[in-house]
């Protein structure tokens, strides 16, 4: 879990560094393609592991606790509902196991759609 949130802060870090995107490009568009590549990499380079279904659901609550954890210690804006929602984006990779590039792209849209709802006001 801390892996993929390092190499997701990394990865968002160099792509706005060197691209000088915007907040809302990297909010709605580069957050969830990086993260939900990064959070699901095990399971598209083929990791099995006994419960399919399980398995993915704890990498994104993982995932989102330790972002929620990370951002309060640092001062950023951090979400309590983090670990939750992360967890939600990684349902379909449990769903759609047998074809992990849909569930990726599914994860992606989640994530962008909740993303843009947040940064225009709708939600929290």
């Amino acid at each position: 879990m801390l892996s993929a949130l390092i190499l997701s802060f990394f990865f968002e870090t160099v792509i706005v560094a060197s691209f000088g995107l915007t907040l809302f490009i990297l909010v709605v568009v580069v957050a969830p393609v990086v993260e939900e590549t990064t959070k699901g990499a095990p399971i598209l380079l083929g990791y099995t592991h006994p419960n399919p279904f399980l398995t993915p659901v704890l990498v994104g609550f993982g995932f989102g606790a330790t972002e929620f954890f990370v951002q309060a210690i640092t001062g950023g804006s951090a979400f309590v509902f983090a670990p939750l929602i992360h967890m939600l984006f990684m349902v379909p990779y449990a769903i759609l196991r047998k074809n992990p590039r849909i569930a990726l792209l599914f994860a992606m849209f989640l994530h962008a759609t909740w993303n843009l709802f947040v940064y225009t006001g709708g939600g929290v």
